[in-house]
């Protein structure tokens, strides 16, 4: 399951969550390792976009409680379909 979700946290002081953005990409960078995470990135100002391949709606929902311990924000989630998938689809 391809999932592209976007955060954009609540408002603080950078140097209140300083550490918790360091632990946060660290989470990040471990899970891309592993292969759940597709990649991330950054956004400009605040917030990141991941793009998560998990098995299925279970654990896309641990990953996101666990996202949310490091840095409390609103989270767009946005089901992917992947080219392959996509062409399979239409039969070629």
């Amino acid at each position: 399951m391809l999932t592209l979700v976007i955060s954009t946290p609540a408002p603080a002081p950078p140097d209140n969550v300083r550490e918790n953005r360091r632990a946060w990409q660290s989470w990040a960078a471990e899970l891309k390792r592993q292969g759940t995470v597709v990649d991330w990135y950054l956004r400009a100002g605040r917030g990141a976009v991941v793009v998560f391949e998990v098995a299925d709606n279970d654990a896309l929902h641990a990953l996101l409680t666990q996202w949310l311990r490091f840095i409390p924000a609103q989270l767009d989630i946005y089901p992917l379909v992947s080219p392959e998938a996509h062409a399979r689809g239409l039969g070629e």
